[in-house]
């Protein structure tokens, strides 16, 4: 009777093992090398609480439908997450997309979480936002975009849970990387990983040109 008491209990697990394996191996190149990319930013850092960020389906979901509209604003319906955009013409990477919100770092003083005269950091703060640990996006082909005189672009949308930007808060704590991770979380390069990670509320704006990179920003800042 207990070795037959075993089995129900083994499918189970094997069960959970299967939709764990599965979850992480579909994961297309494209979107491995979004949470790749990020994380390869996230761990420069300097981070003492920088969590590893892993690939949401929800998150996607909700950038899928917006992207789809190819409006040239933040989407309104988004709920309690953080989100980046990039409109781009010519050949997309999704890489490069990512990025070019990195590349306002050198803008962002973050001892006074001050941004420089006449430039964006939302993004590059969105990016490396350390609690934020979950990641969707999507990208879609736009003949026109509404809001831009733009045609044949490309949109990306990213969305960040849990959000970041949030006023009057820096985006992570510097000192020894993984020095002050969760309860439980181990150290995997240089970032907090919770071992099960397969996979602002600010909105930020970016636009791409072949040539030439042209940086609208719209960020919603919250206080708590």
């Amino acid at each position: 009777m207990e070795g037959r008491s075993l089995i129900p209990t083994a499918l189970v697990l094997l069960v959970y093992l299967l939709t764990f394996l599965s979850f992480t191996y579909c994961l297309s190149e494209e979107q491995k090398q979004v949470v790749k990319v990020h994380n390869n930013y996230r761990s420069q850092e300097g981070a003492t609480n920088m969590l590893k960020m892993s690939w949401d389906s929800g998150l996607e979901n909700i950038a899928k439908t917006y992207a789809a509209k190819c409006i040239w604003e933040h989407n309104p319906e988004r709920g309690n997450v953080g989100e980046n955009l990039f409109v781009g013409t010519g050949k997309f990477n999704v890489g490069n997309a990512i990025k070019s919100w990195y590349d306002e770092k050198p803008y962002y003083t973050f001892e006074t979480m001050g941004c420089a005269a006449d430039k964006k950091c939302g993004h590059y703060t969105q990016v490396v936002w350390a609690n934020s640990n979950k990641v969707g996006c999507a990208h879609y082909f736009c003949k026109t975009v509404e809001g831009l005189d733009l045609k044949d672009a490309t949109i990306l949308v990213c969305n960040y849970s849990p959000p970041g930007n949030y006023k009057n808060q820096k985006p992570y704590r510097k000192g020894k990387s993984c020095s002050e991770c969760p309860k439980g979380y181990t150290c995997q390069g240089n970032l907090c990983s919770n071992n099960m990670q397969g996979g602002s509320n600010g909105v930020n704006l970016v636009m791409f040109s072949s040539t030439t990179l042209v940086v609208l920003m719209l960020v919603a800042l919250y206080s708590l």
